[in-house]
């Protein structure tokens, strides 16, 4: 049965968060898109995500290991953020003081893109002990003026007692605001092919592009083993979206455990193996995914005849064809393993081909 949309306005969270993994220092919100081209009330664009058509979620993610922590559904006016505002932060903070409530008052840092910063959101941040760093619009309430007019490399800054607002000139007009940076520069070891001289950066500039790409690169390595299907049903894509992100938060946590380097798609593979070596009944040898061969019982029967044949029916025996412990050689036999679908000599090699992971 699939919930009223109403039920899926809460955050979801995909594990006992603080029991499993707790999550490191710097956090990012930022938006994640669920391909979807079908019938969908709540169906969203956005130009700049590679899937620009589809269910939004606010993506909740730890920048050290690229671990989704959480999300929400978007679901227009259904997602009833606000009447859990008491703080009147207003639609998209609203998301973040959500998304955030586990990790209020515990030191973590926050980087958020353009939709979510605003002057409102950072005090609120602060006030619970979460420093917060991010791209900022202009048109913000309680944003300051800024009427200089900047070249390339030149900044401004206004500052109020916690929080430190900054324009940047670069290609265009970059402005920041940030509660845990200075106004400092850093110059970086790239050349500027215009000027012929080192690169100079805001210090949160910097540290917002170093951390803001966590759940990108999350979308970005789900995109290479995605299990989702084209279908009619928006919540079936929702469903095995949320499988693939415990996959990836599965692989992200082996590889905080293990020093050994192993690929998603490898971990992938490997997740899929022991599932059917556990739980699946291989029919066919050929399927490489297990040893489902090893796990469930097997008896002999008689090879059937050809039709209009007289003689008795043989196959090769697939032990002795494909055997590493001596050489190879073709032997028929009479027998076969009729759930394994091959070929065996009744002794030894029906015994060892159940048995012995490798011959």
């Amino acid at each position: 049965m699939i919930p009223p949309r109403a039920a899926m306005t809460q955050a979801t969270p995909l594990v006992k968060r603080q029991s499993q993994f707790y999550p490191f220092q710097n956090l990012v919100i930022d938006e994640s898109m669920i391909l979807f081209k079908g019938r969908l009330s709540f169906k969203q664009y956005i130009k700049t995500k590679k899937h620009r058509f589809g269910i939004k979620l606010y993506v909740l993610c730890d920048c050290e290991t690229g671990i989704v922590l959480d999300f929400i559904i978007y679901c227009g006016k259904d997602t009833n953020i606000k009447a859990e505002d008491k703080n009147n932060l207003g639609t998209t903070a609203a998301v973040v003081a959500k998304l955030l409530e586990p990790y209020l008052n515990k030191g973590h840092s926050l980087y958020t893109d353009n939709f979510y910063t605003s002057p409102t959101l950072s005090t609120f941040l602060l006030q619970h002990k979460t420093n917060s760093c991010g791209t900022v619009r202009q048109n913000r309430k309680h944003m300051p003026v800024f009427d200089k007019k900047l070249k390339q490399g030149d900044t401004d800054w206004r500052s109020s007692e916690n929080l430190l607002a900054i324009k940047w000139k670069d290609r265009r007009d970059v402005v920041m605001l940030t509660s845990m940076h200075e106004k400092g520069m850093v110059t970086l070891p790239k050349i500027n092919r215009s000027t012929y001289e080192n690169v100079i950066k805001p210090l949160c500039v910097l540290e917002y592009n170093r951390q803001m790409g966590a759940v990108d690169r999350s979308d970005m390595m789900l995109s290479s083993v995605d299990c989702t299907r084209k279908c009619l049903k928006w919540y079936k894509k929702l469903f095995f979206h949320s499988i693939d992100i415990t996959l990836l938060n599965a692989h992200a946590m082996f590889s905080t455990r293990h020093t050994k380097k192993t690929s998603f798609a490898n971990f992938h593979l490997a997740v899929i193996a022991q599932l059917i070596e556990r739980y699946g009944i291989v029919k066919s040898i050929h399927c490489d995914l297990g040893n489902a061969r090893l796990q469930n019982r097997h008896f002999p029967v008689s090879v059937p005849r050809k039709p209009g044949s007289t003689k008795v029916g043989s196959r090769r025996c697939w032990v002795c064809s494909h055997t590493k412990q001596k050489q190879a050689k073709r032997k028929e036999s009479s027998y076969m393993c009729p759930e394994c679908d091959v070929g065996l000599c009744v002794v030894p090699c029906f015994k060892i081909y159940h048995i012995e992971a490798t011959f």
